[in-house]
């Protein structure tokens, strides 16, 4: 097939797909039409837009199949709910979007999701259901790879969680920002259910210290980070680690959505290219 390209409402055209210029409007079952043409390689492009949804959204393309912003944050994936489930059964890359009210799952065994330049929120605090998370894969070979994205979980209520695992020692997260909305939480834990997470050059952080429990109440993340700036992210962590950092990263605005870097923070410089 090549690439295939979406445009998110009626009055963008009627195209076949094939190129920008005759996108095709988007609902699910284009897209499985696409997905099911596409090879490893291919791209599925989205222009930029608000694609909207109600329901858990399946990206079930064969292995090596990318679905991609044509611009970097253009096209936001939207849910009305007040969260959903982008779906994962094959090992696909998530490239560039901007995500709202969704959680991420990986739904079959030996299966490794791509996820890279997306900034992740949410309209109204989360409470999570039993047995959810922000990330979910209820397996030892269902990992993710993060990278150059920032996450920003609403939580309410009492044991919430970012990830949900049994073993999620193969998930990695490089060069990304995390900053955990907790105000109106009573606890939020990095895994429940498993191991730890791996952090390289990234930022955690929250908005309610006296909360978080990262990953449990009784083990600490700053181990398995390296080169990463942590600060209010729970009792059990402000030392160990690789070359971590235990300030304030000094946000522009966060209150108000801005994660860039004031030009006096201390994680300006402080991370690694290897």
């Amino acid at each position: 097939m090549a690439n295939y390209y979406f445009h998110p409402t009626a009055d963008q055209g009627t195209g076949d797909g094939s190129s920008k210029a005759n996108a095709k409007q988007f609902s699910t079952t284009n897209l499985n039409t696409a997905e099911a043409q596409a090879s490893s390689g291919d791209v599925i492009y989205f222009l930029n837009g608000d694609y909207t949804l109600s329901a858990n959204l399946a990206m079930d393309a064969v292995d090596g199949v990318i679905y991609q912003s044509l611009e970097p944050l253009g096209a936001k994936l939207k849910n009305t709910s007040s969260y959903k489930f982008l779906t994962f059964s094959t090992d696909v890359s998530v490239k560039d979007f901007q995500l709202e009210n969704f959680n991420f799952e990986i739904t079959s065994d030996d299966t490794t999701v791509i996820l890279s330049g997306l900034f992740h929120t949410y309209t109204t605090s989360l409470t999570l259901g039993a047995g959810d998370a922000v990330f979910k894969a209820y397996s030892a070979t269902r990992f993710y790879t993060v990278s150059n994205s920032v996450f920003v979980p609403d939580f309410s209520g009492s044991n919430q969680a970012l990830f949900f695992d049994t073993n999620a020692i193969g998930t990695t997260f490089t060069n990304c920002t995390i900053f955990v909305k907790a105000t109106n939480a009573t606890e939020v834990e990095s895994v429940y259910g498993g191991h730890d997470i791996s952090y390289t050059n990234c930022i955690l952080t929250s908005d309610n210290d006296s909360v978080i429990k990262w990953p449990d109440a009784t083990n600490n993340a700053a181990d398995h980070c390296t080169n990463c700036c942590l600060y209010d992210i729970g009792s059990n962590n402000t030392s160990g680690g690789t070359n971590n950092i235990f300030q304030d990263p000094q946000f522009v605005d966060s209150a108000n959505g801005d994660y860039r870097l004031r030009p006096t923070s201390p994680c300006i410089g402080a991370g690694t290219a290897s």
